[in-house]
Order: C-alpha cells, then structure tokens, then sequence
C-alpha cells in the first residue's frame, strides 16, 4: 500500500467537525474504495452502498465516513456526515498532494509568455507552454504544454490540463461565389470564468466577433472541440470527445455525453442530459434527457424501439 500520509483518525474526523464517537485512534495511511477494505484506511459510503456493507467482515482499523442518516447505529470507527462523498473528496485535496502540481506562483522557466499578459502572482504555469495576450485571474494553474492565445481571460481557480489550446483560431470556411474558399478571421475573444478544469487535448475556440464563453465551475473531459461563439452554462459537464460547433448555447447543469456532436446555432436548455454518441440536430428544451443519431426524447426512443420490435416480431410470426 502507498503511504500518502500519515495521521491519526481522531484528527482526521476532527478535520470533518463531525462529533467523535466509537472512534479508536489509530493510524491512517491511504484513501481507499469501499470495495478494497484496505486496513489504516479512510473510505466512505453513499447510502446505497452502505446497506450492502458486510459488517461481520468489515475490518476494524479502517474510518468509514457514512451518510448521517445511519447515525444511530453507532458503528465501531465510523463517523456520519452529510454528504460522504464530498467530505472525502475534502481529506483527499488536503492530504494528498499532485507530485506534478506546480507551487503557487511558480512559472516553469521554458515557459514563453508575451509581456504584455497579465497573470496574477498565485498564478503557476507548467513547462513549455505559451502564454499570449491574456489576462489570468488568481489561483489559476496551466499545466505542461498549455497553449493560451491572445485576447483570453481566465478568472480564478481554473486549471487547464496538459496540451490543451485555449483560445485558438477556429475554423470558419467561408466559399466565394467563384468556389474559392477563404477563412473568416477570428478576431473575438475567449471568456474563461472562475473554477472551470479544461483537460488534456481540448481545444477551445474564440469568437468570431464577439466571445465564446465557459461559464463558472464548467467541467470539460479529454479531446472535446469547442466552436467560436460558444456559451456553456454553469457547472455543466463536457464529457469526453463531444464536439460542439460555433455558436451554440449549452445551459447550465447539462450533462453532454461522451461522443455527444452538437449542431452550430443550437440551443440546449438547463438541466439537459445527452446520452453517449448523440447527435444533436436541434434545440432542446430544459430538463430533457435525448438520446440517439439524430438526438430525440429518451422516453420517445425506447417506445420507438418497442414498437419496431413488436412489428419486427409480428412480421417474422406472419412468415411462419
């Protein structure tokens, strides 16, 4: 087992400001899943897993964080807290130091930034990447290979993951009447708001004329494309490889499935889930969950399927 710390689990459950009852005080080494049962461990459970919980085979030297709800139970090293999952996530950030995170305020020094940027002093940056015009906000990091274009703000606490391209030219071909194809120049900007995590291989285009915008606490996974003009509301999730193309308008607390391809100009409404591969070919209303090439109402394609299947079925009885 890999020592990631070493603390004692009274003050570990301190760090929680949960009450201390049944609690041993012994040593705690590692973060560990529910599954694994690792011994000198902190793991947690959400209510759903821990009525599955074999008690009789649970090991004693392991603090289970558990869903207050279960509090009257007062298990043997066990404490109870609101939101389990949350408060782990929590000991993990404090305790657990990323060995490839820069310090604060560290600038790696092959590093090439215009002087004309301005960058908070918290700010750090990570080898090799290229920092144009911009303006970035405090606490922010920008990993290994992170290239920022000109006419960028990024606000507070954003991390961009390595080779991610943030502010780039986006394509934007535009065909003459004598079939000669010319790109139009984007020349708008990029708005970056405050806790927003953009991960490896994401590009992220500017506006044309005006602004793409990603809205506070946005998440975006690995090799997305993101159009000029964009808007993505607040604290929607990006999955992996999902394309969406220039001046399209995400809600917020979307969740866009992986491989997820979103048709320019379309609006998508807060609160919308897109399943994996969907392909979005027209506005959804808020609260909907789509699904499918082109995308419908989930509910809508499973009674489509039923159907088709019924007469699938009825057809091959028919032949018999």
């Amino acid at each position: 087992m890999k020592h990631q710390l070493k603390i004692k689990s009274i003050e570990l459950a301190k760090e929680l400001h949960t009450r201390i009852e049944n609690l041993n005080d012994f040593d705690i080494f590692s973060f560990s899943s529910l599954a694994d049962k690792v011994p000198n461990t902190v793991t947690f459970a959400t209510s759903k897993y821990y009525k599955t919980i074999d008690f009789n085979h649970f090991p004693e030297d392991i603090l289970l964080i558990a869903p207050v709800e279960f509090e009257g139970e007062k298990r043997q090293n066990t404490i109870y807290v609101d939101n389990p999952l949350k408060d782990f996530l929590h000991l993990i950030k404090k305790y657990v130091r990323d060995k490839h995170t820069q310090p604060p305020g560290n600038i790696h020094h092959t590093a090439i930034i215009d002087p004309r940027a301005i960058i908070h002093p918290s700010v750090s940056i990570g080898a090799y990447s290229i920092i144009g015009m911009c303006k970035i906000d405090e606490g922010s990091v920008i990993k290994e290979h992170v290239h920022v274009y000109d006419h960028v703000d990024i606000g507070k606490n954003v991390i961009l993951y390595s080779s991610t391209e943030i502010g780039t030219e986006d394509f934007g071909p535009i065909i003459q009447k004598d079939g000669e194809i010319e790109m139009f120049p984007q020349i708008g900007s990029l708005i970056i708001e405050d806790g927003v995590q953009v991960f490896p291989f994401t590009a992220i285009g500017r506006g044309t004329l005006g602004a793409t915008i990603i809205k506070s606490g946005v998440k975006i996974d690995h090799c997305c494309q993101i159009g000029h003009n964009t808007i993505i509301g607040t604290n929607s999730i990006i999955t992996a490889n999902s394309i969406i193309l220039g001046s399209a308008i995400i809600g917020k607390n979307c969740w866009i499935g992986s491989g997820s391809i979103i048709k320019n100009q379309i609006e998508i409404g807060d609160g919308v889930t897109t399943g994996m591969g969907s392909v979005i070919t027209k506005s959804i209303p808020g609260g909907y969950t789509v699904a499918g090439n082109p995308a419908i109402e989930l509910q809508q394609m499973i009674q489509e399927r039923k159907t088709l299947k019924r007469l699938i079925n009825n057809a091959q009885a028919d032949e018999k």
